[in-house]
């Protein structure tokens, strides 16, 4: 219970802290909070706004961010020019979890879950037979 417990209560204080920030100035770039939950460590982070059909640099570049960790993403455009964004994650093992098109404001907590786990194709399965 206390791990649980200590991972309620940080991501409340994430959800407070985020929503007590104010607006953004037009033409400046809000920042998201991402928050991992996807049960294990990731390596990668991308964010990319819902139009794109790149998902640009990778945000954690050389660093991890540890399952119950959150990570502050500033985003690559004015809320005037995207308000919808894709989110990708890469675990340790090679795993992708996505979002797609989430509505985003200034100080948007989004959770990726391993409910968020890519589907691979059927002919991906049983390769190493």
């Amino acid at each position: 219970m206390g791990k649980r417990f200590f991972l309620f209560v940080l991501f409340f204080a994430v959800v407070f802290s985020l929503a007590s920030e104010p607006a953004v100035p037009a033409g400046k770039k809000p920042k998201i909070s991402l928050l991992n939950s996807t049960g294990y460590e990731v390596t990668e982070i991308y964010v990319s706004p819902a139009s794109s059909d790149d998902w640009g640099d990778d945000y954690l570049v050389n660093a991890t961010l540890d399952d119950g960790d959150s990570f502050i993403v500033t985003l690559p455009v004015p809320l005037s020019q995207a308000d919808t964004y894709d989110i990708q994650f890469v675990d340790i093992d090679g795993d992708t979890y996505s979002r797609y098109d989430e509505p985003v404001r200034n100080g948007t907590v989004i959770e990726i879950t391993d409910e968020h786990l890519d589907e691979y194709a059927e002919e991906d399965a049983g390769l190493a037979e």
